[in-house]
């Protein structure tokens, strides 16, 4: 691998924390009954395509955090290529581009929660 591509890898990765960061705090922020914690995921966890765990009345909710359209599409992608697309469709997308903060990203995760907690519970017969 080039130098410029190492540097290129590295200044996404930077960018996909802190957008990963962003999704905590504003899950954090939200004020919700049903809402018990959140973490960064774990080394496993991101592995399996997740970076936010959300703890809630119905258990934990997972988020795939994305800084682009294009990264958003490249996860599409790759699921549908390995297969893993209905293993993973439990698994909330957020797309927290650099110009999406505080409480306009903290709408849009929280309507993703609400969606994917809504499913959960049908899937419960709730």
């Amino acid at each position: 691998m080039s130098r410029l591509h190492r540097v290129f890898g590295d200044v996404a990765r930077a960018r996909g924390e802190l957008a990963e960061h962003r999704v905590l705090d504003a899950v954090g922020s939200l004020r919700e009954p049903w809402l018990r914690g959140v973490r960064a995921a774990t080394r496993e966890e991101d592995q399996q395509g997740i970076d936010v765990v959300v703890f809630t009345d119905v258990g934990a909710l997972h988020l795939q955090v994305k800084c682009s359209r294009a990264g958003l599409q490249r996860w599409h992608a790759k699921n549908r290529r390995a297969g893993l697309a209905k293993q993973r469709a439990h698994i909330g997308l957020i797309r927290a581009h650099e110009q999406l903060r505080g409480e306009a990203l903290a709408r849009v995760v929280h309507a993703e929660l609400l969606r994917l907690r809504a499913a959960r519970l049908k899937a419960r017969g709730v």
